[in-house]
């Protein structure tokens, strides 16, 4: 759960960072991942409980969370490629690798919808594995913000200012 209230942190300093670099605001970016980190608190909560109806909240909490923190990247990229050419070409290298994530968990994702269609008798185990590196490659956009932030020397500083 605190990770959860340290994406909402991330996210809103996200969409400060986004609105200094391309001069647009960007709260929607903000809504849905902290929205999806809400889902994610959903998740965590009901861990470990059984019945039908805390099968469904884990089940929803978890699918809204890494649906709204992926269309939330997805946002941050696109928000980011509309000013591309203002950006230096590490930033753009960075963009370039989290685009390549994302487009990975879209694979992967199609890729799981596939199997499970078909029904192939190791579909759960796949599944597993699956939703296992969608994760990875979801949580591997963060560190490429971060660079993106330390190269543009992005620091967030409270005013004292009365």
């Amino acid at each position: 759960m605190p990770l959860a209230a340290v994406l909402v942190l991330f996210w809103c300093l996200q969409s400060v960072w986004l609105q200094r670099m391309t001069g647009k605001s960007h709260w929607l970016i903000f809504i849905l991942g902290s929205i999806g980190a809400l889902f994610l608190i959903l998740y965590v909560d009901f861990l470990g409980t059984e019945g039908d109806f805390n099968r469904f909240l884990r089940r929803y909490g978890v699918i809204f969370y890494f649906g709204l923190t992926v269309l939330a990247q997805i946002m941050s990229i696109s928000s980011l490629h509309k000013v591309r050419n203002t950006l230096e070409p590490a930033i753009q290298r960075y963009m370039q690798l989290q685009l390549a994530l994302i487009m990975f968990c879209w694979v992967l994702a199609m890729g799981n919808l596939v199997i499970k269609g078909i029904g192939f008798s190791w579909a759960d185990m796949m599944e597993n594995n699956i939703e296992w590196f969608f994760a990875l490659c979801m949580s591997l956009h963060f560190p490429f913000v971060a660079l993106m932030w330390k190269r543009t020397g992005f620091r967030w500083q409270f005013n004292n200012e009365a």
